[in-house]
């Protein structure tokens, strides 16, 4: 009996070790296969002031059931997301690279762009590739003697990845000037990181800052933006950026209003945005709806952080803010039937709904 118990202790222990080993060693639940009608967002468990400590985690909300599944658990932070168009990998941006560009920063931290496949849960980290192919880009621009400012203690972060189709990808990059724009370039890669493209001719929009950009079609895409030559006050704009004939064409001006957070409809026919008046006490935002064809423009809600289409257009997730905590809410395309989906409270952002999901 002394012997038995003996093994069974030394087994047991190894039981549970090796049943949370696999979630535990890449910091992925791998028990979670089915994304149909699933909702992505990252969460952290603190308040707004407190941001910046790590644990944002991402999570998947069935919008059947409203329950929400914890998938990566781990000391870094989540950040940016987006699902692949048949829905089984997600794209996003995470602290957890340990790439460094030494030669054009030594901040620590940075986030950089990983990509998750739910059939085969494995994780890839993007940037292995891309920091190769971004110093390839860098050495021959200096060969052919163009200047590359260096920028010490800057961190080069990516954000706001997209998908153009299932085997390309675009994101949103910071590099040092002269290599990019400086305050944010547009690149395009296919899904291992390689074949970097960076959209250089944005260095003819020195004074344009863009944010938030997504595909359109082959050659545009949507985004906010400000022009720091024309706009003192720095008033973000809604804009497609033509890509072959290198030209913006602003579909949203408010003048005295913010304009930002677009988000495409599936059919591209509609835009969501968020506005803001600058500069006031108010810091409470409107979702608004933006028609691409008439220019129209629709108010659907007051009090949104941010929102997105589902794959069927036929309602919108949104984020809303009550008493310091974040929560999902899903409602009609018109602005009807608001359904709360989460009651957990935290730091909720970056809603990404599945493409493979029933409306």
């Amino acid at each position: 009996m002394k012997i038995l118990g003996l093994i069974i202790g030394l087994f047991f222990p190894l039981c549970l070790f090796t049943c949370f080993s696999d979630f535990a060693a890449n910091g992925f639940n791998k028990e979670i296969r089915q994304t149909k009608n699933t909702i992505a967002y990252v969460c952290s468990p603190y308040s707004h002031q407190m941001a910046k400590i790590r644990n944002r985690e991402i999570y998947l909300l069935n919008t059947r059931t409203k329950l929400p599944l914890r998938l990566t658990d781990n000391n870094y932070n989540e950040g940016s997301l987006a699902w692949s168009p048949n829905g089984e990998e997600l794209l996003f941006t995470s602290t957890r690279s340990t790439r460094r560009i030494a030669q054009f920063s030594d901040a620590e931290d940075p986030y950089y762009l990983c990509l998750y496949n739910f059939q085969s849960c494995k994780e890839k980290i993007l940037e292995d590739n891309i920091s190769l192919e971004v110093d390839k880009i860098y050495k021959k621009l200096i060969n052919n003697g163009k200047a590359v400012k260096k920028i010490a203690k800057k961190t080069f972060n990516t954000y706001t990845p997209f998908w153009i189709k299932n085997d390309l990808i675009g994101f949103k990059r910071q590099l040092p000037f002269g290599l990019g724009v400086g305050p944010g370039d547009i690149c395009t890669t296919d899904t291992s990181g390689k074949n970097l493209t960076i959209y250089r001719d944005l260095l003819e929009f020195p004074n344009w800052q863009i944010f938030s950009p997504q595909w359109i079609s082959e050659d545009s895409i949507v985004c906010s933006i400000i022009d720091f030559n024309r706009d003192l006050k720095s008033i973000k704009k809604i804009a497609l950026y033509h890509t072959k004939e290198m030209r913006f064409e602003i579909l949203v001006d408010r003048k005295d209003r913010n304009a930002f957070n677009p988000s495409i409809s599936n059919d591209r026919k509609n835009i969501l945005f968020l506005e803001t008046v600058p500069h006031s006490n108010d810091f409470k935002k409107d979702l608004l709806l933006l028609n691409i064809r008439t220019r129209k423009i629709k108010h659907i809600l007051r009090d949104v952080e941010e929102a997105v289409f589902s794959p069927q257009n036929t309602k919108i997730a949104f984020i809303r803010k009550i008493n310091s905590n974040y929560d999902v809410y899903i409602m009609n395309s018109d602005s009807t039937d608001v359904v709360r989906m989460t009651f957990d409270g935290g730091m909720k952002s970056s809603l990404a709904w599945s493409p493979n999901s029933d409306d």
